[in-house]
């Protein structure tokens, strides 16, 4: 699915749903289950681990 498929599923504006992918955008916690939802994922796979930050 292209990042424009994908804002207009979701109903955000492609500029703004490129801004959260590439890390300057500042989503509602909202907006990250709608994206997660849309993906057929949960919240925390749109994250990265940090693997030296965990015990």
């Amino acid at each position: 699915m292209s990042q424009r498929q994908l804002a207009m599923q979701l109903e955000l504006d492609r500029v703004t749903l490129n801004q959260i992918e590439s890390g300057t955008g500042n989503p509602t916690f909202e907006t990250l289950i709608r994206i997660a939802d849309g993906l057929g994922a949960d919240v925390e796979d749109l994250f990265e681990r940090d693997e030296d930050l965990e015990g």
